[in-house]
Parts: structure tokens; C-alpha cells; sequence
């Protein structure tokens, strides 16, 4: 696969230590395994001894038989490094299509994003990873993040900053750009090292969509996007906060968890709808639609 390959994947997942951790945990001899996995009887020992890289189709063997056996490998080494936290130190998750290229920047992100370019992560595992299923080779990566006085952050709810924030950067109002109300947002978002705020999925931006095209109030809108809670992301914005950001572990996503993950976030995507039509029932005759919120703050 050639450099395309290498930088996807990297090879640098701790497969040597994960292939003797599942054999044993699933109590299995390295003839059971290969007899498993279809392969050579001397390929595990090869594999748990780091003497050969395994291929795509290997990495994907070995951690789907894991997975249909009941043992997410994924979940339990992010439960770990949980566990293992010290001091101020933040565990979290970065879902990826194309690998992280150390030292981490934000030369690669995007522009349209939540809060604009920044490095997003997540503080669930399993979302942070169901924002990259689409790529046939997703990954995902624990990273550890020592916060200190020295950073600047702002934290922001599901509340009517949050909606004008997402809605202002993934280029939704840029005509209201010089409102009062979106320039104090801009200011806040501007001088924050990172900032934490809720996740949004696709369910969520149609909510906001509707909001924006005046469907919906501020707050039928907020109650809807609150049903469903996909937790807390952490954007970094400024390049000077990512040296404190470390890299613990590149962990492979395999396709048996891809398809439990993709059955997951469908699911979620339907009980958010049922939520969202419930919150605008209850709630049509509370709130303010769009215009007028944006007219009084001048």
C-alpha cells in the first residue's frame, strides 16, 4: 500500500501486545488461535513476538474474532487508561480516516467544523470512534491532555451560545456576522486555548437547521438537541496547546465493532428523532425564533 498505507495505519498499533492479550484472555494456545484465524501455526508466535507485520486482513482477523467472542479489546484498554489518569491529566478519543502524523497540528483540519479549525476529541470512545466509520480503514486514538492554569478555555451547554457558535462557524449566518450577539460569541471562541462543549451529530444539525429557518424556537430547539446527550468534546484551537496533548495508544477498529458501532449510532439517530418531535410538541409556545433573538440584541 506503499506510503498511502503506512500513514493510515502506521503500523503503529500494539499488535504484538494485543495478539498475546486476546489469546490469553481468551485462554487459547497459539495453535488455537492460528486455527482461529486460518493462519500458520508459527505465524502467531511470529505476530506475538513482533518479528512480522501483519496485513490489513490480519489486523482485521485478529481483533474481529476478539470482538464476535465478547471481548472489545477497543473499549477495554480506553477503560485503562481511564483508570491509570493521574494528577490534572484528561484521557480522550480521536476518531480517524487518515491517521495522525506526530507532532500533532492543525495544519489538516478543517474549516467548517463545530468551532471552526481546530484538533476535535471526544471524551466517549465509542462516539469519537462512530465519527469515522465511513472510512473503510477507522481508527481511533487515546491521547492524554495535561491541563494547566497556563491554557484558557471556555465551556459551553446545550443552550442558545452553543447553537449560534456551531450554526456561525460551519458557515450557517455568516450574514450575521456583525450582530452584536454573534461578535461577543466570535470574541469568546477567539480567545480560548480549547474549548469544551456537546457533541453534535447529523440529527442534531437538522434540528438546528430547522431552528435557523425559523421552524422552530430557541427553546424547542434547546430541548430537542438536549434528549440526546452524545457527551463533551474538546477542540483545540491554538498551536500552542497541542504540546500538552500526547498520543497513548493508536487502536484498531475492526469490522465486527464497526458494524455493532453502526447499529449503535442508527439507533441513537432514532430515538433522537422521537425526542426531538416530542421536545417541539411540549415546547411550541415557549421560546423565540431566530430574528427576533438576533433583533433585540441590537
Amino acid at each position: 500500500m506503499g506510503m498511502a498505507y503506512n500513514a493510515i495505519m502506521g503500523m503503529d498499533f500494539k499488535f504484538a501486545e494485543d495478539c498475546r492479550l486476546i489469546r490469553n484472555t481468551l485462554g487459547l494456545t497459539q495453535q488455537q488461535l492460528a486455527a482461529a484465524l486460518g493462519v500458520e501455526y508459527p505465524t502467531i508466535s511470529l505476530w506475538e513476538n513482533g518479528k512480522m507485520t501483519p496485513s490489513f486482513s490480519s489486523l482485521d482477523r485478529l481483533y474481529s474474532f476478539a470482538y464476535s467472542k465478547g471481548f472489545n479489546l477497543s473499549e477495554t484498554k480506553g477503560q485503562f487508561y481511564l483508570e491509570e489518569r493521574k494528577g490534572n491529566e484528561i484521557i480522550l478519543f480521536h476518531g480517524s480516516d487518515e491517521g495522525i502524523v506526530e507532532p500533532i497540528d492543525l495544519a489538516h483540519s478543517r474549516k467548517k467544523l463545530d468551532f471552526g479549525p481546530g484538533f476535535y476529541c471526544g471524551e466517549n470512545y465509542r462516539q469519537s470512534a462512530s465519527f469515522a466509520l465511513d472510512s473503510p480503514r477507522a481508527s481511533f486514538y487515546v491521547l492524554s491532555f495535561e491541563n494547566s492554569a497556563a491554557h484558557s478555555s471556555t465551556r459551553f451547554s446545550v443552550d442558545l451560545e452553543w447553537m449560534l457558535a456551531i450554526a456561525f462557524y460551519r458557515g450557517k449566518i455568516d450574514k450575521y456576522a456583525d450582530n452584536p450577539l454573534i461578535r461577543k460569541l466570535r470574541e469568546k471562541v477567539k480567545k480560548a486555548d480549547f474549548i469544551i462543549a456537546p457533541i453534535a451529530d447529523n440529527r442534531m444539525f437538522a434540528t438546528i437547521d430547522s431552528f435557523l429557518a425559523e421552524d422552530l424556537t430557541d427553546a424547542q430547539t434547546i430541548h430537542a438537541l438536549a434528549a440526546t446527550d452524545l457527551g463533551m468534546q474538546y477542540v483545540f484551537r491554538q498551536s500552542a496547546v497541542l504540546g500538552d496533548l500526547r498520543i497513548l495508544e493508536h487502536l484498531f477498529l475492526s469490522s465486527e465493532e464497526k458494524k455493532h458501532l453502526f447499529s449503535e449510532r442508527s439507533l441513537r439517530q432514532q430515538e433522537g428523532e422521537k425526542k426531538a418531535i416530542s421536545a417541539k410538541i411540549k415546547y411550541k409556545k415557549d421560546g423565540a425564533y431566530l430574528e427576533e433573538i438576533l433583533d433585540a440584541a441590537h
